[in-house]
Order: C-alpha cells, then sequence, then structure tokens
C-alpha cells in the first residue's frame, strides 16, 4: 500500500491504441435473472444476479445445498445481511470453494446498499469479506459497486463536455475516500481482494463521435488510481454499464464504442450490460424481453463489430 495515499494521483498519459492481435481477454457478463442459455445467446460468459445466486440445475436443491453453476460470481450486499443471508453466505463458500466473489453495489445510495457513510460501509464490506474466507480461505474478491454517470447528474458535466485529468478526483472523491476505509483496515488479508468494480452511466443527446471516451477515461482513471494506491496489477471489472438516454440508435453505437474500446485496451477484466433480463422494464436498454427472446440491442451486445477507430488520449491505461 502506497502511505502517500492523500496527495498521489494518476497522471495523463497517451496512449495509440494499435488494431494488430493483442493477448487480451475481456469476460462479457450478463446480469438479472437469466439463465446460462440465453447468457450463450448473448455471447456472455459468466453472469450475476445482485445477491441471488444462480444455482446449478445439476447439483443438490435442498435448502442447504447451494452449489453454483460454474459461469455465475456469487455477490453479497450489505444492505441485506440478516441471519438467513449470512448462513446462505456460509452455505455458498463452503460448496463453491476457490470462487471470486463480487461485495457491494452503490454502497453509499440509499436506495440500494444504502450507507453514506464510507467508513460505515467499508467495514460492513470487510465483515463480510471476513465471513466468507473463514469458510472459504480460497475466495478471493472485487469490492466496490460504485456508480458515476456522465449527463444529468450533479457530479459531472453535460453530455459531449471534455472532463479535464486533474477533475477527476473530485467526480471520484467519494470512491476513492470508501477505498482508503477499506484499504485501511486492521486485521483484514487485503492480499484477498483482486479488484474493484465499478457501475458507469451514459446518457445519450446526440450521436458524438467519440461518446465512448467518458466511459474509457472513467475506467482508465480508476484503475489507475487504485494501481497507484494500493493493489500493483488491480482487475478492474464494470459490472453495470449503459445508455440511459432511451434512444435506441444511439445506445447500439454507444455500446459498440465501447466494447471495442473494452477489447483492444485491456483496462476492464470483466464487464456486464445493464440489464440483460429483469422484471422491471428498465426503459429501452434491456438485452431480453420479459419472455427471454433477444432484443434488437441485445443482437448489438451479442454480435457487435468493431467499427470505431480508436486514437485518442487516454487516462492511465
Amino acid at each position: 500500500m502506497n502511505n502517500n495515499m492523500e496527495t498521489e494521483e494518476p497522471t495523463t498519459e497517451t496512449c495509440i491504441l494499435d488494431r494488430g492481435p493483442r493477448k487480451i481477454v475481456v469476460l462479457k457478463g450478463a446480469s438479472g435473472r437469466i439463465s446460462a442459455a440465453q447468457a450463450a445467446e448473448l455471447g456472455a460468459t459468466w453472469r450475476y444476479n445482485w445477491q441471488y445466486f444462480q444455482l446449478d440445475p445439476a447439483g443438490p436443491g435442498d435448502g442447504k445445498k447451494h452449489v453454483l453453476a460454474e459461469d455465475t460470481v456469487p455477490m453479497l450486499r450489505p444492505c441485506a445481511w440478516e441471519e438467513w443471508d449470512r448462513n446462505r453466505a456460509r452455505w455458498v463458500a463452503e460448496q463453491n470453494p476457490g470462487r471470486v466473489w463480487l461485495l457491494g453495489n452503490e454502497p453509499t445510495l440509499f436506495d440500494q446498499d444504502g450507507e453514506p457513510d464510507p467508513k460505515r460501509a467499508a467495514k460492513k464490506t470487510r465483515n463480510m469479506m471476513r465471513l466468507v474466507n473463514h469458510y472459504d480461505p480460497k475466495a478471493t474478491f472485487i469490492v466496490g459497486g460504485f456508480m458515476a454517470m456522465h449527463a444529468g447528474h450533479p457530479s459531472f458535466p453535460e453530455a459531449g463536455a471534455v472532463v479535464p485529468a486533474a477533475d477527476y478526483p473530485v467526480y471520484w472523491q467519494e470512491y476513492m475516500h470508501w477505498l482508503r476505509h477499506f484499504m485501511g483496515a486492521d486485521g483484514l488479508d487485503l492480499g484477498m481482494v483482486k479488484g474493484v468494480h465499478i457501475h458507469l452511466y451514459y446518457r445519450s443527446f446526440d450521436p458524438a463521435p467519440r461518446e465512448w471516451q467518458w466511459f474509457a477515461d472513467s475506467a482508465s482513471w480508476v484503475k489507475g488510481w487504485v494501481r497507484s494506491t494500493w493493489i500493483t496489477n488491480p482487475e478492474l471489472w464494470v459490472t453495470e454499464w449503459g445508455d440511459l438516454g432511451h434512444y435506441a440508435a444511439l445506445q447500439s453505437t454507444y455500446m459498440r464504442g465501447c466494447l471495442e474500446w473494452m477489447e483492444i485496451s485491456g483496462v476492464v477484466a470483466r464487464h456486464a450490460w445493464f440489464v440483460a433480463s429483469s422484471p422491471i422494464e428498465w426503459g429501452g436498454y434491456r438485452l431480453l424481453d420479459r419472455d427471454g427472446d433477444i432484443l434488437p440491442l441485445g443482437q448489438v451486445y451479442a454480435e457487435y463489430a468493431g467499427t470505431v477507430e480508436m486514437e485518442k488520449e487516454l487516462l492511465w491505461q
């Protein structure tokens, strides 16, 4: 851990991304109530569902048997942490050794994990981590789950504006504050933490040719900050991302740009568009309809072809 966390911030460096062969694997995921077959149709290699575990249909099915499907990443959230939740976490940890776990979902938002104080939110996350590691010492963790929204959010400029590199600490200060409390915990084996996860939401108003740039810069900056202050080679997962603008053509353009950038940059290890499937309509950005059939946006997610030229300045790839 770097003891100079309060002053050291990533700087801007220029990285020209070539389009030649690269040894980069980005795991595309699916979120929500989705079957293995539906995930495969979307081209997803992993899935999660906000503390609801996808059980292996071939595994034992009584109440205390929690064998997960191979492509499932278990998730725990401090907003649901009663005795039943702790027992369920124990059963999953015991019966699925060596898994990577997601911890936290927008921990400081009242309508999500609901703990505005970063110190208390970090403490809850640490307690979950300790419980899982007690029953599975080989478990590893991706922590955080903080959200940033580009347009229409008071912390960010309007769509199309450029966020200067020097301003990123201001926009991400809540996340950094939370992580500093988490990293400063006594008696916690932080070596079991593989990285962090974040949520990035855009809202398109016009078909800007580089509207994926905010996504790229945000992901790059967060990974650079974590790397400079904590983990030498962190994994960054974008466990929720999307375009909330409700314009189908712009959503497709934004999706293609971000998917290609992730594929050729290697900054993001895993990602999952919000949302693949849900009983809630969630505007026009679902990938599957209520019957589980793939929608046009889902087709783009499954079959996208890179068409955007990626030659730009990145923040700390």
